[in-house]
């Protein structure tokens, strides 16, 4: 018999989502903590989605199911969480596979710690192969830092306190509407933590939204990323840079920065700015020679002002290497 008040309430945007669908849903039907409710909305789907959610409804009376024209992630996933009766929201998406134990890990982590958000790592996967892990830090000051640059969680993987929605909501960025989530519930000053468990397997395929609009998903996330700043109350972002470039004895490239008169930033040429930060993603990690191209790619192909061009740059680093003394330079900054 289904639980009135569920200690979770899972919720799942569907958008034609048929090929992997029934895969994602049994992952939820199949956790072993089993008191929940799965809130499933059918954003308007044209292909065979709605039929297969229906037919898991006849099976499972844990489906609750919302069906309607398409009016795209944010809302659909505002709609499931004001009807949702779990102290905790999980978000799922409909093309991943979360473990049998995932419910239960986080749970009690979120329990005995009073976790407000929480997220865990993933295995990345395609329909041809397996992938690496992807890791996101751990502790409340390493992701305050890292969502000063880019999203410090895995958006399917999450737990989130049903009260934090009392205050923040999904807002309608297209395919950065997560890393704008995770800002503002950071600058709200609730408790995030991530666990180093992989508990979910992302999937990747060509389909996906957040691939299709790379380009401008990452000029939105520059955008997020200057406002969560500018509202963290941290040193600015020009300032923050130009103590950055200085730090030449740290970096051991003091003869390059001595030739560009470095130490007096004022009216140095932006390509200049530009030339020095490409050259210490080179050196100051150990970088592939793909990754670096990627970064080059990127900073091509979006606006060309310098404070983009730093937001790439740290992207880059992050991915490479959190421990490295770049990133632990930069992390000091953030309280």
């Amino acid at each position: 018999m289904f639980n009135q008040n569920p200690a979770i309430s899972v919720v799942m945007s569907v958008y034609n989502s048929e090929k992997y669908l029934a895969e994602s849903i049994e992952s939820i039907l199949n956790q072993t903590f089993t008191d929940f409710e799965f809130i499933i909305i059918n954003d308007g789907s044209i292909d065979n989605s709605l039929a297969i959610i229906e037919s898991y409804m006849a099976k499972d009376d844990r489906i609750v199911l919302i069906s309607r024209e398409n009016k795209g992630l944010a809302a659909s996933l505002n709609e499931g969480i004001a009807i949702a009766k779990g102290k905790y929201i999980a978000r799922m998406d409909a093309d991943d596979i979360s473990l049998p134990e995932r419910f239960i890990k986080q749970y009690e982590f979120m329990e005995e710690n009073q976790i407000d958000l929480c997220g865990t790592a993933v295995q990345i996967f395609s329909d041809s192969k397996d992938n690496k892990t992807w890791r996101y830090p751990e502790k409340a000051n390493d992701i305050k830092f890292t969502l000063m640059f880019m999203t410090a969680f895995a958006h399917p993987t999450v737990f989130i306190r049903k009260k934090v929605f009392d205050t923040v909501s999904y807002t309608n960025y297209e395919a950065s509407q997560d890393y704008k989530l995770w800002c503002d519930i950071a600058l709200n000053g609730f408790k995030m933590a991530n666990l180093e468990l992989v508990l979910l397997r992302y999937r990747f395929h060509k389909s996906q939204i957040s691939k299709k609009n790379n380009i401008a998903q990452r000029r939105r996330t520059i955008e997020i990323a200057k406002f969560y700043l500018f509202n963290l109350g941290c040193m600015k972002i020009e300032r923050l840079f130009k103590e950055t470039v200085q730090q030449s004895t740290a970096l051991k490239l003091s003869d390059l920065y001595h030739e560009l008169n470095i130490h007096k930033p004022r009216g140095f040429p932006d390509v200049h700015y530009i030339a020095i930060l490409r050259y210490l993603l080179k050196v100051s990690s150990p970088v592939s020679i793909k990754l670096f191209f990627v970064y080059l790619k990127f900073s091509k192909k979006c606006s060309k002002d310098i404070v983009t061009d730093f937001y790439l740059f740290i992207q880059a680093l992050l991915f490479i290497k959190r421990e490295g003394r770049f990133y632990q330079y930069l992390k000091r900054f953030v309280k």
